[in-house]
């Protein structure tokens, strides 16, 4: 018995120096050899030991051609990062969102090994300067997107990388130290670009979004994270001299926007998203834009004119989001109801009031008649509606309402309705 006791602890001991000794080799090595394994092995490596059960569930989960360090609070070493290089080695997509790793390791260890990147993205990374930014053109200087969260780099950094990546296509800053300056440097390929504005941060007087007088944007995205009381460059009339080819455009939580009459862009326009306390300026565009598809829009400042005018500039709009936010005025009514019932190709119809109040949303005519219902029945070709209300709760006519959509919902079975009422 004890004989038997002995060989099966030798046994163990014997396994055990295994697989130490095969965790012990060369990262290449290693990664080569739990490449060559499917996910059924894998599943089976990751019995062996808590050590390998963690190892495997990264790779398994990371099986994708795509490799990602979300924020933790666990350190990641420069050894770790050697194996994953060598096991992850032809990967597309690299995000690295973790304050522990350094910047420099990373760029130590992936210059030049992965030739297939396509997509980057760095976050948080307070080793990332303007220091050594510079080493992401030098390590992927093939990738055609780029990815900047919270990194204290500077205009003359960001303009260097714009200069020194020539498939860049889509660049997305979000709360990076720039005042705008670096854009007069975009190649002519970048045709998506999203900038988060810090509100601290104020824009440069000469900003510029074309290189040489010929701007490439197809795709652009604005957002003011903060507080920032202006619009003291005119955001709008910078979009319509440098943007003539944008096709999407979202300005989001901005305190003001002047002259939204000058965006009356390009013929090529197909979706517009603007969410702003207040808009000055003519609403009523010099022309009608037919090739609008999709509009979303949320102005706290608006009324019933200026919303009227404004829908008349893209008749041909198919998806609709129409925000009452807290602080808006304007309700539901007759005229409002027209303006939507002449938007002939509408097919999605997204409507909240945060300032819902019942008894407003009643018309009288012969008979008095809630005016939401109304819109329902009347908009027949909509096959999507998300109706949000505010206040519905501690109304009296919740329940009118519910019911009216459960009736439509019957009678309608191919349209998809979705309520909230908060």
């Amino acid at each position: 018995m004890n004989v038997e006791s002995d060989v099966s602890m030798t046994s163990i001991e014997e396994d055990m120096d295994a697989f130490n000794n095969f965790v012990s080799l060369p990262c290449e090595l290693l990664s080569l050899i739990l490449r060559l394994l499917d996910t059924k092995d894998l599943l089976v490596w990751r019995s062996v030991s808590k050590s390998t059960q963690l190892l495997t569930d990264f790779l398994v989960r990371n099986r994708k051609h795509e490799l990602i360090f979300n924020y933790s609070n666990e350190m990641i070493s420069k050894e770790q990062l050697n194996f994953l290089c060598s096991y992850f080695i032809k990967i597309k997509k690299l995000s690295v969102a973790n304050p522990n790793i350094r910047f420099d390791d990373i760029v130590n260890v992936y210059k030049k090994k992965i030739s297939g990147l396509s997509f980057l993205e760095i976050g948080h990374l307070t080793t990332c300067t303007d220091m050594n930014i510079h080493w992401i053109s030098y390590c992927f200087p093939n990738i055609t997107t780029l990815v900047l969260t919270c990194v204290p780099i500077n205009d003359e950094s960001v303009a260097n990388l714009f200069r020194t990546l020539p498939a860049l296509k889509t660049v997305e800053l979000d709360r990076v130290s720039i005042t705008g300056k670096c854009f007069s440097e975009l190649s002519c390929s970048v045709t998506n670009l999203n900038w988060t504005l810090h509100g601290e941060i104020e824009i440069c007087d000469d900003i510029s979004f074309s290189k040489n007088g010929v701007g490439r944007i197809e795709e652009f995205s604005f957002q003011v994270a903060g507080s920032q009381e202006e619009d003291r460059v005119n955001i709008a009339s910078v979009i319509a001299r440098d943007m003539r080819n944008i096709k999407c455009l979202r300005l989001l939580d901005m305190w003001v926007l002047n002259d939204i009459h000058q965006l009356c862009l390009s013929t090529n326009l197909q979706e517009l998203d603007i969410r702003v306390s207040e808009v000055f300026g003519d609403y009523g565009f010099e022309r009608p834009i037919f090739s609008l598809r999709k509009l979303s829009f949320d102005i706290i400042n608006l009324n019933e004119v200026n919303l009227l005018t404004f829908l008349l500039n893209f008749p041909y709009v198919e998806d609709l989001s129409l925000f009452f936010s807290i602080g808006c005025e304007v309700i539901l009514t007759e005229d409002i109801i027209q303006a939507l019932l002449d938007l002939r190709k509408l097919k999605t119809l997204s409507f909240e009031d945060s300032n819902y109040e019942s008894e407003e949303y009643f018309i009288f005519e012969n008979a008095p008649e809630h005016a939401l219902i109304r819109l329902l029945h009347l908009l027949t070709g909509v096959t999507k509606f998300t109706i949000v209300l505010g206040n519905a709760f501690t109304n009296q006519n919740y329940d009118l309402i519910e019911s009216a959509i459960e009736k439509l919902k019957s009678e309608r079975p191919q349209v998809l309705f979705t309520t909230d009422f908060v």
